[in-house]
């Protein structure tokens, strides 16, 4: 079926198997998967350490106020959960046509691979930091 809407997109137009519509959904689908990146790799940015340690504990103060406590693990599954949707959505567009939808798959495995790397790095760095704390016990 990808081979006759590729011939013949203009058919498909305003259908759920119109092409522009399956490229702009999908590049909606990179958009919120970038902005959860760019969230989760505020460490990473040109903020010095005191404006991103100021931002966590600014954060940190408003869960509190709001009596919300924060639980990191739920919120890396929250996040893992959310990249699984958003690929499980990418699979039910099909093939996109054209560079353009080329370059947008790229894109999105490309930050995907990225969060899920910094998410199991931060896993990593804590489970160091929990042996190193753990080893210094007398």
């Amino acid at each position: 079926s990808s081979k006759i809407v590729e011939v013949y997109p203009e058919a498909f137009h305003g259908t759920s198997l119109d092409p522009n519509r399956q490229l702009r959904r999908f590049e909606k689908m990179c958009e919120r998967v970038e902005e959860i990146l760019d969230r989760e790799s505020m460490e990473e940015t040109n903020a010095s350490p005191a404006e991103v340690l100021a931002a966590k504990w600014r954060d940190a103060l408003a869960d509190n106020l709001m009596g919300v406590r924060v639980d990191e693990a739920a919120k890396r599954r929250a996040v893992l959960e959310e990249i699984k949707s958003l690929k499980i959505k990418r699979q039910k567009l099909g093939a996109l046509l054209g560079k353009k939808g080329t370059n947008l798959d790229i894109r999105f495995q490309r930050t995907c691979e990225r969060l899920i790397g910094q998410l199991q790095l931060k896993v990593k760095d804590k489970k160091e930091i929990k042996l190193r704390v753990s080893s210094v016990r007398p």
